[in-house]
């Protein structure tokens, strides 16, 4: 499984906006994640006929003026909510029905965590950063934050996020720096604002349409 910047941007993006942002990037891609399931994660429950299993990538998108302090919780903020900016959230943000968990059946084995800048030169207030994965609680993942061309991915070890717990990508550190923060608060022509995209890839369990 590929993960295409362009392709990715363009499709989250809102009708030319989202084409253009997508335009202004190198067409960048994640290598390709090979995938394996632990018998744990199969054997869990008998799905046969009534879930769905496959790869699947959840992704949340934040505007890096709309960071308070130097932290930021990615898919904590589903679709429909009110995110950080006053703004309803849509599937152009997330595509995240709940606040930080999966409704049953819904299930994941997460492999890998991804981080899309909209603008490379945008690394460097992510210089000192550091990502945790977090599901309840506790730590399954963490690191520094290293970008390559506008794009950094991590293999995790594969863990299972069960249905309604929560679960988060924490980033910590950002140095904002002024940099980003060239627009009033009160202008919500967000489509224009740097932005970091995060994703989550790995096997999904999913309803039976």
């Amino acid at each position: 499984m590929r993960f295409d910047r362009r392709s990715f941007l363009a499709a989250i993006g809102t009708g030319a906006s989202g084409a253009a942002l997508a335009d202004q990037m190198p067409n960048e891609t994640f290598p390709a994640l090979t995938v394996k399931e632990p018998h744990t994660f199969s054997d869990r429950i008998n799905t046969t006929g009534w879930i769905d299993r496959g790869l699947w990538a959840n992704y949340d998108n934040c505007f890096l003026r709309h960071i308070e302090g130097s932290a930021r919780s990615f898919f904590q903020v589903p679709v429909g909510a009110y995110g950080p900016g006053g703004y309803q959230r849509t599937k152009a943000d997330t595509n995240m029905c709940n606040a930080g968990h999966f409704s049953p059946p819904r299930a994941m084995l997460a492999q890998r965590i991804g981080f899309v800048l909209s603008d490379e030169s945008l690394a460097l207030n992510f210089s000192r950063s550091v990502y945790e994965f977090i599901i309840g609680d506790k730590i399954f993942a963490e690191g520094p934050m290293f970008f390559q061309n506008g794009v950094a991915y991590y293999d995790i070890q594969p863990k299972v996020i069960h249905p309604l717990v929560n679960f988060q990508v924490r980033l910590t550190n950002i140095d904002l720096g002024g940099h980003i923060l060239n627009n009033s608060a009160s202008d919500l022509n967000y489509s224009d604002d740097a932005r970091i995209v995060c994703t989550l890839v790995g096997f999904a369990d999913r309803e039976v349409m």
